[in-house]
């Protein structure tokens, strides 16, 4: 099961549509865990949308109160959207789903998610470097994901970049 380049890819999708209000496009071989995740970002991305907010980030004290990932309504927000959608929990599953992967599977992720990194920090994207999990993967899970930074304009969740590396890494859905 190719778990993070399939989800990123169908995360990716599904936020862009449902930041055009178009339907969630789904895959063929996406798993159930990973069909679960793209619905809940999606209905997830929806929800903060009917709030009048964008996803900016996780809050973060270290930026100090007056940093817009850290207003009282931005926060209600998320917390409320993550629990409509069920997004924290389809992430954990997906994250948790990595404990299936043969060897060979979690070699192949992660010399793709190498090139995926690679392609994001070349359009100006900050990355972390990667570092193996319990199960030698190099992704570091979706949910740390979501703190990415991205080049000034960019979000994770309406960019091209994120198809289009998809896409240059090499991988097949």
């Amino acid at each position: 099961m190719k778990l993070w380049p399939v989800a990123s890819r169908q995360l990716w999708n599904s936020a862009t549509a449902a930041n055009r209000a178009s339907p969630v496009p789904t895959s063929s071989c996406g798993s159930v865990v990973e069909v679960e995740v793209v619905a809940s970002v999606a209905e997830f991305q929806s929800c903060l949308d009917a709030t009048g907010h964008s996803f900016i980030g996780l809050p973060d004290p270290s930026l100090g109160a007056d940093a817009p990932e850290n207003a009282g309504p931005y926060i209600d927000a998320l917390i409320d959207c993550a629990a409509r959608s069920q997004i924290q929990e389809r992430l954990a599953e997906a994250d948790a789903a990595q404990a299936d992967l043969t060897p060979e599977e979690v070699e192949a992720q992660n010399r793709q998610y190498v090139a995926f990194r690679d392609c994001m920090i070349g359009r100006g994207w900050d990355i972390p470097e990667p570092v193996p999990n319990e199960f030698g993967l190099l992704f570091p899970g979706f949910a740390q994901a979501a703190g990415w930074q991205g080049p000034p304009g960019e979000d994770i969740t309406t960019t091209d970049d994120v198809g289009e590396c998809t896409d240059a890494a090499g991988v097949e859905l």
